[in-house]
């Protein structure tokens, strides 16, 4: 029985502990970047890269989750000779 309470309790803290994540989709087009271009998605704040993409016919689609939300991120290439700052609210 005490192994049982101490076991549901501690799977409570665990399960309080969880941070929720959240689902962010970001879909573009671009004018004239070459097939096979990556594309970083990086967290201005924290510098971190989120996720990245291969530019395909000028399109894209970043799928990624998120800690928090709004976020500041950077969208560049991997030479930095393209980029794209954005803000949520």
């Amino acid at each position: 029985m005490k192994m049982t309470l101490l076991g549901l309790l501690l799977l409570a803290l665990v399960s309080c502990n969880q941070k929720e994540e959240l689902a962010f989709s970001l879909q573009g087009k671009t004018n004239s970047m070459k097939n096979g271009t990556v594309l970083y998605l990086k967290n201005n704040l924290s510098e971190k890269i989120i996720d990245s993409t291969i530019v395909t016919n000028n399109q894209f689609t970043v799928n990624a989750k998120l800690s928090k939300f709004p976020i500041r991120v950077l969208l560049y290439n991997k030479e930095f000779s393209q980029w794209r700052y954005m803000a949520g609210k």
